[in-house]
């Protein structure tokens, strides 16, 4: 035979409170998390932000670096001497 077990309010309220303990704890936990998963996609948006302006950086100087070569070349080539000139 089963043994009926007496449940009084008293423990139905305690394990009442138990259980609103335990969704406090997760609610704070979940508040938590999403606080941290906040802060994470911040921190992405400002990484992202950087590696643009890294690559617009890059561009401008991938263009910017063959007109200055072309324009300065010129100037920094030295008279070509002739072979004739070198041995005397």
């Amino acid at each position: 035979m089963a043994v009926e077990e007496q449940v009084s309010h008293g423990d139905i309220y305690h394990k009442m409170g138990v259980l609103e303990g335990k969704l406090d704890a997760v609610i704070v936990s979940v508040a938590e998390k999403k606080s941290d998963l906040g802060e994470a996609f911040r921190r992405l948006t400002e990484l992202e932000k950087r590696v643009a302006q890294g690559v617009i950086i890059a561009v401008a100087v991938g263009v910017l670096a063959p007109l200055v070569w072309n324009a300065v070349d010129p100037q920094l080539r030295f008279q070509e001497a002739r072979p004739s000139e070198v041995h005397q």
